[in-house]
């Protein structure tokens, strides 16, 4: 996602501008030492269940998400 153009910061300070906003727009507070609701599992999983549903969005978070799950399943084989 791009910044807005009247946003004067960079597209880092937009992202997390734009993830305050839509986080406090549900009662969910959010700060960077204390990430609260999004540190519970629920939340994790509501993005996954986003990114079944609309697999054109979110895609570098899905990209991540696949890294995490192969390297998990390259250190957690299958018992024989």
């Amino acid at each position: 996602m791009d910044k807005v153009n009247k946003f004067s910061g960079t597209v880092s300070q937009y992202h997390f501008y734009y993830l305050k906003h839509l986080l406090r727009s549900r009662n969910i507070r959010y700060r960077k030492d204390n990430p609260q609701d999004t540190a519970e599992p629920y939340y994790l999983q509501a993005l996954q269940r986003r990114i079944l549903q609309t697999p054109t969005h979110l895609r570098s978070l899905q990209n991540f998400l696949n890294l995490c799950d192969t390297i998990h399943n390259q250190s957690n084989p299958p018992p024989l």
